[in-house]
């Protein structure tokens, strides 16, 4: 069996608009997680360790998600699947996204230590 699979590496909702609707079986993000922090750098050398065009999340990351979601809803197969990574100061913002576009949840899962 061979493996088709591309991997993109581009905004999300302008790379979204470039592939046909209901095309995909698999979406993995993992999106600026918009904690409005500002000490990064001095603990992730982010200068040295971000793709280059990396951008912070917008203010308004209630708005981005709901975007972003829904261009990934547009271009998942009907029995597709996404993976979202996040941090919990933002989690709201997803759950809004998945109730606003009739998603469904399948599994949640928390990395406690």
């Amino acid at each position: 069996m061979k493996n088709n699979f591309e991997i993109w590496n581009e905004d999300c909702i302008i790379g979204a608009k470039k592939i046909k609707k209901e095309s995909i079986d698999l979406i993995i993000c993992d999106g600026p997680f918009g904690l409005g922090e500002n000490t990064f750098q001095k603990h992730y050398n982010r200068k040295d360790n971000t793709l280059q065009g990396y951008i912070e999340a917008p203010k308004d990351y209630d708005k981005f998600t709901l975007d972003w979601m829904t261009e990934a809803y547009r271009i998942l197969k009907e029995d597709g699947s996404m993976y979202i990574i996040s941090s919990w100061s933002n989690l709201s913002s997803f759950y809004k996204a998945i109730e606003k576009l009739e998603l469904i949840e399948i599994n949640h899962v928390n990395g406690i230590q």
